[in-house]
């Protein structure tokens, strides 16, 4: 989903809103998945250097963005 949020008719920011089917994570751990190298899991559970979530960070503040996670717990089916 992309949205435009005007504020007295002037642009304030865009809107993007993308949605995974990864493994979640639990919301204490919110701040840590942003750190460099920092991981849930051990490399042997899930591949990965833990350096992702925290270059994607980075890019988006360096253009003035910001970069949020919302844990919704799955769904049992």
């Amino acid at each position: 989903m992309i949205a435009s949020i005007l504020q007295n008719n002037s642009l304030c920011f865009y809107g993007y809103s993308l949605q995974d089917n990864g493994i979640g994570f639990d919301p204490k751990y919110l701040e840590k998945i942003f750190k460099p190298f920092e991981r849930l899991h051990t490399a042997s559970e899930f591949e990965g250097n833990g350096k992702g979530l925290a270059i994607c960070r980075k890019i988006v503040e360096l253009h003035g963005g910001r970069l949020h996670f919302y844990h919704h717990p799955a769904t049992k089916k």
